[in-house]
């Protein structure tokens, strides 16, 4: 039988949210926890869906509200990008490719980065040059998650 899918984390405000479930499961919709559009100058260069570390492991990255998002990506021709953020850890990431896009700009399915590795990252996406002021803020401590023999991006 389909039901409507309950709030998953709870990290935001859900009213909204709830209130559209009971529309019924024929009026599907996904909300955001942090949603990013990646531009530069209006011209997007990917989507970002970002998610506090208490969540890895735990996106499914084949549910019909994730597939919907990298639908959209694939037919802009952007990547979608799941990325888990450690704030205790100086904001060291892990992306997660949503779409083929974003695999082929990874050359992988999943990638950690420390802070700085991670600012190169979207400075590279854009074809940007990154400011040696912005380095000189960026943390270079890689997520827990992170194999310790993995050399860091």
């Amino acid at each position: 039988m389909n039901q409507v899918r309950p709030e998953v984390f709870g990290f935001r405000d859900e009213g909204i949210s709830n209130r559209h479930r009971k529309y019924g499961v024929s009026i599907c919709a996904c909300d955001e926890d942090f949603l990013l559009i990646e531009h530069n100058w209006g011209i997007p260069y990917a989507i970002v869906d970002y998610k506090m570390s208490p969540s890895y492991g735990k996106v499914d990255l084949n549910t019909p509200n994730m597939r919907a998002q990298a639908t959209i990506c694939t037919n802009s021709g952007i990547g979608f990008y799941l990325c888990y953020y450690w704030p205790d850890y100086g904001y060291g990431v892990v992306l997660e490719a949503g779409n083929y896009i974003a695999r082929e700009v990874l050359s992988c399915e999943r990638k950690a980065f420390t802070e700085l590795g991670y600012v190169k990252f979207l400075h590279r996406l854009r074809g940007t040059v990154l400011e040696d002021s912005v380095k000189k803020v960026c943390n270079r401590t890689l997520p827990p998650v992170a194999k310790k023999k993995k050399k860091a991006a």
